[in-house]
């Protein structure tokens, strides 16, 4: 227990008398000063605010041993710091370890008796280990202390109802008014007043919430305000008695309103979030902004380079990773690179208007080098970048139609409309719809329409403005309309009718000028600048002007730009807008206000880049003479910058994303300042005012995967994508008989809206799944077998069904389940072998001896693969088995393939689809055909399925009699073997086996395992015994997921009423244990689980939401989900949405992370 000096266990009554005493004595219960005499100058006050905010960023990423060590050097340096002893107990909080954080609560309260949020603290974690007077007693304080803080007035309210819901009544009405009085219409607390009137039968209060919730539903989609309508009718026609089905629905149907989600967060900490984590000394003086101040001294100046005559265009651009960026000139109809390499530019007449993008820069080959798109007036013409730094132009190989090749342009803009790891060409002709130049990914592209509503596309812009993973398309027109696209994935769009910039609009950009982690819509309008973007409350659309033009720059539809970048370096965006030859420029505050500006430059910007190597954006463009200008960037306060360069992960065996991350974006920490970058060239430039270094970034890549780096961790400009799977089903965990191992994934076979192969579109598949428990790594725990199993990666799991077989058999015999993946899916028995041996020998395709690696099952694989530039897919090759003189007439005898697949997803796989390259396959078996050639003995067995997994082959007829007994396992699938050996199978009746139910399962948050550092080679495995972090690691697939705790009755059976699992979920059994089997024999286990799994991989069917919820019987997963109230599953199962799947899951939390919001 956390002890409070002065504070005994006392009636509830008390609790509000011994708080206002407190509040009384305050004053005479601090020893120290307020705020510390502290240096702030000093280098071990520095030191100790970059460990305390870079603690913050690594917990918050996955990085919790690093977390804690920054964390102690704090404590180290300031042990009178209360806020680093109240994260230090919410670190240990989230690794369970709740002694430990029993002990530095004591010591963060003791130092700050008078802290709300440290007594909050106290009060969730007494709540977590069950002590409920305890946790009111800390409640009770922090709300005195705090009473406008609706978190914890709320956790109170849940506190009490805990403990006695009857005799606290009174006292929860209190609060509850309290909470509403200053938030009148939070949906949550409306909601929460009709179920605890409800429960007091107190009609009236009910009817009064009800009539304020129904005030409150004007912007409602009309089908939740209809459902609305007839639950409030339905729950006022009974009064209000009896109503737990009717409250249920009504909180199921506001649950998916983003103002609901808004309003429950005001007032509730998330379900699976351990604590919160304090973000402001308490005694230390606190660093006061987020940004340094503005340098409004920096200044632009000519650098007196020449570029040439008669310009019509002047730009950087970026083609690798060169330290400065590259210039490209147009003349006339050539283009200069670099001042030293011409180039045809199809420019038309000459007189014709080149707007700023008709060059573009596009990696079309994946060879980590920028190839040049020009889209002018003369047509369109692509110029690929060699090694030796010349171009070629390579427009006629790319298979495009002449009347594309000829046609007029506007410009040309580089994006993966389609999300599968190339990147695609829009081009914007003069005149007609924009056109996409989709990559193929064999250098050839296809035509298709798209965004056929807009005519005369003059900007394009391509990043996720919605905040759902995916980058969504806006675009602007000639007459000034803009338009903005929803991406639905898998290559469809839908156009946001709710979405409106009043017209005429001059010129776009965006950027998170607020810091916010949303990026915002800046628009040019008349004489001002607008901010519009998604308003966090209610995901609506919201504008509001942040600028105002000055009377010397005006501008029309053709030829006006916004840029919105870090000019001074601050840590903060800036704005600069251009036209008709001059420019005005205005800076960020430290408080992200544009305070300085505008100021004045005779030029007219075309872009903008590092041109020196000094970090800091320099300026192209054209001045009053249209002569070609470029003017270096200069401050006055010595602010830094960071120039990061993502990277995927190589040319071979990956193209999960495109070469340099466009379409991704980064985010970037240091101190209080946090700073949010789109990834749209090769670079990405951060200011970081004072601030030595970025301290912490983090990544998502356009694959929607993240990665973390710390640079006291160390890491290169150059970042490289880590090349980790977001989806592999769910991990089973057993208690070897010392601690929790890991063995295998789970449901490996049955995937949702996954395109197997490349082909087609993906159906429901089978649902049910057996695995091998080898008997070492299952051994009883007092009296029970324990078995784990987590949600760690990028999904949702349906568990129907789940449970144990224990199979005891003569030690001179093993037994076997065939874990491969091949359709139709191959049946789930037992496979009793004996007098089981390794091959006599194996080699590969080249002919080298793999005998030594194939031998013993010890984690050492056949990895000298011939990989292509695709993850998961290799060139065509075999191993060949030599069984020697096995084999027998028996026609028994199996091969038994133990290994693992480095698999495709379904965005890898619909890149090869549209390619020459050729879908993967399972393997193929062939044997000698007695005429010196090989025969098909199985065109296709499968592959195994996931992690540490065998697969059987029958070898009954397969050979030619005569000749050697040689199989060719024959793919290009990325399959690594580790054992390969031969057995005779023996009768069932060889064996004992018992079927074991759950006694409990129960359904808890966790959080993620450590991932043990291995080669790109050998399967991921998970250290059950630490855990990496408790923060939401993936964007969550939106929808509603079965609540904590007890979940028997939803795995029992195999009845389509299963538990739903997110990202950081683990369901925990115990199966009865049993008596030793006897000497003479051994025990093996098969863990059977029946249920599926979808992955949010952005070309998956469905893979923003849980929904469409699968059934068995289900064929087509393509079907639109409609609403809640009319699926199948719901329809037949509507009371489990009332007992269970009662936790609404957004991802939000993953996109705040880095902001440190409680």
């Amino acid at each position: 227990m956390i002890t409070i000096s002065g504070f005994q266990k006392q009636g509830i009554g008390m609790y509000w008398l011994g708080a206002a005493l407190f509040m009384l004595v305050l004053g005479s219960c601090s020893q120290r000063s307020s705020k510390a005499d502290v240096d702030t100058t000093s280098e071990q006050y520095r030191q100790a605010v970059a460990d305390f905010y870079i603690s913050l960023a690594a917990i918050q990423s996955d990085q919790a041993l690093f977390a804690v060590d920054k964390m102690q050097k704090v404590s180290e340096a300031y042990p009178d710091e209360p806020a680093v002893w109240g994260n230090l107990s919410v670190f240990a909080m989230r690794q369970g370890n709740f002694e430990l954080a029993t002990t530095r609560m004591n010591k963060a309260v003791e130092l700050a008796p008078e802290n709300a949020d440290l007594h909050f603290l106290a009060g969730i974690l007494e709540s977590r280990k069950g002590n409920i007077d305890e946790a009111l007693e800390h409640l009770s304080r922090a709300v005195a202390l705090n009473s406008s803080d609706l978190q914890m007035q709320f956790a109170l309210v849940e506190e009490l109802e805990r403990q006695d819901p009857s005799g606290n009544s009174g006292e929860i009405r209190k609060r509850l008014n309290l909470i509403l009085q200053e938030d009148p219409g939070n949906l949550a607390v409306l909601l929460e007043v009709v179920r605890t009137a409800a429960k007091w039968e107190d009609l009236a209060t009910v009817e009064q919430a009800l009539e304020n919730l129904e005030a409150e539903s004007q912007h409602w989609p009309d089908q939740i305000r209809r459902q609305f309508e007839d639950q409030k009718k339905a729950i006022l026609q009974k009064e209000g008695k009896n109503i737990t089905f009717e409250l249920a629905f009504l909180r199921n149907n506001l649950n998916q309103l983003p103002r609901f989600q808004h309003d429950l967060a005001r007032v509730q900490l998330p379900v699976n979030q351990v604590g919160f984590l304090m973000d402001r000394f308490v005694w230390l003086p606190t660093p006061e902004h987020r940004a340094a101040p503005s340098d409004e001294q920096m200044a632009f100046r000519d650098s007196g380079h020449k570029y040439g005559e008669d310009v019509r265009l002047f730009k950087p651009a970026g083609f690798a990773d060169e330290e400065t960026a590259s210039t490209v000139v147009v003349s006339g109809a050539q283009a200069m690179v670099n001042d030293t390499m011409q180039l045809a530019f199809p420019g038309g007449s000459g007189s014709d208007p080149v707007s700023a993008h008709a060059v573009a820069t596009i990696d079309y080959d994946y060879d980590f080098l920028n190839d040049l798109a020009f889209a002018g007036p003369g047509g369109f013409r692509l110029y690929r970048l060699q090694d030796d730094s010349t171009f070629i132009d390579v427009s006629a190989d790319l298979t495009l139609p002449s009347e594309v090749l000829s046609g007029k342009y506007h410009g040309a803009w580089a994006n993966d409309i389609d999300l599968d790891g190339d990147l695609d060409l829009l081009l914007a002709p003069v005149q007609g719809t924009a056109r996409v130049l989709r990559n193929n990914g064999d250098g050839t592209f296809d035509v298709y329409p798209y965004f056929e509503e807009v005519r005369k596309v003059r900007d394009f812009l391509w990043a996720d403005f919605d905040q759902d993973g995916d980058p969504d398309p806006v675009l602007l027109s000639e007459d000034g309309s803009v338009h903005y696209y929803s991406n639905e994935r898998a290559g469809e769009f839908e156009k946001d009718t709710s979405f409106n910039i009043d017209p005429p609009v001059y010129a776009l950009d965006y950027g998170d000028i607020d810091a916010d982690g949303y990026f915002e819509l800046l628009s040019w309008q008349q004489q001002a600048i607008h901010s519009t973007g998604l308003a966090d409350s209610t995901m609506q659309w919201q504008s509001r002007q942040v600028l105002t033009i000055p009377d010397t720059l005006t501008a029309d539809s053709s030829g006006a730009r916004l840029f919105v970048s870090d000019l001074d370096n601050n840590g903060a965006l800036d704005v600069l807008a251009s036209a008709g030859g001059t420019s005005s420029y205005w800076l960020s505050d430290e408080n992200m206000n544009f305070t300085a500006g505008p100021h004045l430059l005779n030029v007219e910007v075309m872009g903008m880049a590092d041109m020196n190597g000094d970090a800091r954006l320099d300026l192209t463009g054209l001045n009053n003479k249209q002569d070609p200008v470029m003017l270096q960037n200069t401050g006055t306060k010595g602010y830094r910058a960071r120039v990061l360069r993502p990277r995927a992960s190589g040319p071979l065996g990956d193209q999960r994303i495109n070469s340099f991350g466009i379409g991704g974006e980064i985010e970037s920490r240091s101190g209080l300042q946090y700073t949010k970058q789109p990834i749209r060239q090769p670079w990405v430039h951060f200011g970081l005012g004072s601030y030595e270094e970025a301290a912490m970034v983090r990544i998502t890549w356009p694959n929607g995967s993240t990665q973390a780096e710390f640079a006291e961790l160390g890491y290169e400009s150059k970042i490289m994508n880590e090349q980790i799977l977001k989806g592999s089903c769910p991990w089973i965990f057993t208690y070897n008989g010392e601690e929790m191992e890991f063995v295998t994934d789970f449901l490996w076979r049955t995937a949702l809206g996954l395109r197997i192969n490349a082909q087609g579109k993906a159906n429901v598949i089978h649902s049910i799944d057996w695995v091998k428990l080898e008997g070492s790594q299952l051994q009883p725990r007092n009296g029970y077998y324990d078995v784990r199993i987590t949600a760690d990666l990028w999904e949702t799991h349906f568990f129907d069904h789940v449970s144990l077989m224990a199979v005891d058999h003569p030690k001179n015999m093993e037994v076997f389940v065939d874990e491969r993946f091949a359709l139709p899916a191959p049946e789930q028995e037992l496979y009793v072998m004996e007098d089981v041996q390794p091959v006599v020998s194996a080699s590969n395709s080249r002919g080298k001896d793999l005998s030594p690696l194939i031998r013993e099952q010890d984690g050492k694989y056949v990895d000298s693969l011939p990989l292509t530039s695709y993850q998961g897919l290799a060139d065509e090759h075999y191993i060949q088995v030599n069984l020697g003189d096995r084999l027998s007439e028996n026609g028994r005898e199996w091969l038994i393939a133990s290994g693992w697949i480095y698999p495709t997803d379904t965005s890898v796989n619909i890149a090869l689809s549209q390619n020459k390259q050729g879908p993967p396959h399972g393997i193929r078996v062939e044997v000698p055909d007695g005429e010196g050639g090989w025969k098909v003995a199985h065109q296709n067995v499968g592959f195994p399925a996931g992690k540490n997994k065998t697969m059987l082959v029958n070898l009954n007829g397969i050979f030619v009699p005569g000749t050697e007994r040689k199989v060719r396992l024959y793919t290009n699938m990325e399959i690594y073997w580790d054992q390969l050996q031969v057995g005779t199978r023996a009768s069932q009746s060889e064996i004992r086996k018992t079927d074991l139910a759950a006694e409990t399962s129960r359904l808890r948050y966790r959080g993620f395992s450590r991932l043990e550092d291995t080669s790109r080679f050998k399967p991921t495995k998970a250290d059950y015994q630490q855990i990496a972090g408790t923060t939401p690691k993936w964007r969550d697939l939106v929808g509603f997921y079965t609540r904590y705790g007890d979940v028997k009755e939803l795995t029992h059976g195999i009845d389509d009423r299963y538990v739903i699992m997110n990202a950081g979920d683990e369901l925990v059994f115990r199966f009865p244990g049993l008596e030793p089997p006897g000497e003479g024999w051994e025990r093996d286990f098969v863990l059977v689980g029946d249920g599926w799994v979808k992955d949010g991989d952005y070309n998956t069917g469905h893979s923003k939401t849980v929904r469409p919820l699968p059934y068995h019987g289900m064929e087509n997963y393509a079907v639109e989900p409609g609403p809640l109230w009319k699926d199948p599953v719901y329809e037949k199962h509507k009371e489990d949405w009332v007992n269970y799947h009662t936790r609404y899951v957004t991802p939000r939390n993953y996109n705040t992370a880095l902001q440190f919001n409680k």
